[in-house]
């Protein structure tokens, strides 16, 4: 059966509450994803607080599509760290996120996926508390560029059930930024 890449970027840093992890599933085990999820968070960095730092591994779990087990693991060069490089001011447990968007359907509706990307630095809210275009902007061009790039696409997951025992994983084909401030009340790890 085919096998996913999972990876968990770990948020550590002064403006980070608890630490956090965002997850990232990759389609197959073809290396590149390291390099990606780098390359991502460097283009999103300006507009995030001084004290956020990325660790984005070069190893992690491979999992099995059809059951969620864990198969093995990969390895894909060098681990990359990326820090934020706005102002340290920010305000604590909101920001955006990204919607990744699928052409999937499962059990009767669209199939999305969603990462938070918590907190934005306070510069980076408009006057009638939305986000700035700017930082819209840059978010979703470096979401967009991520989520349909190379060979191995980044892809939403979710276990089969029995309700659901197919179709358990689905190529993200865009991704939206609202421009609207998201709260994140919790980062499980």
């Amino acid at each position: 059966m085919a096998n996913l890449i999972k990876q968990q970027v770990t948020w550590t840093g002064t403006s980070v509450t608890g630490g956090g992890i965002s997850t990232f599933y990759f389609d197959g085990a073809v290396a590149g994803s390291t390099a990606k999820l780098t390359t991502f968070f460097t283009a999103i960095s300006s507009g995030m607080p001084s004290g956020i730092t990325w660790h984005i591994p070069n190893t992690g779990d491979l999992i099995d599509v059809a059951t969620g087990s864990i198969t093995g693991t990969w390895t894909d060069g060098t681990p990359g760290t990326v820090t934020g490089a706005g102002s340290s001011l920010f305000a604590a447990g909101v920001g955006c996120r990204i919607v990744w968007n699928t052409a999937g359907i499962r059990g009767g509706r669209r199939v999305r996926g969603t990462t938070f990307v918590v907190p934005i630095m306070a510069a980076s809210y408009q006057t009638d508390r939305s986000i700035d275009n700017g930082v819209v902007a840059a978010v979703q061009s470096a979401a967009s560029t991520l989520g349909t790039s190379g060979t191995n696409p980044l892809v939403i997951y979710s276990r089969p059930t029995t309700a659901h025992p197919v179709g358990p994983q689905q190529t993200v084909t865009g991704a939206t930024v609202p421009d609207q401030v998201s709260w994140l009340r919790s980062r499980r790890t």
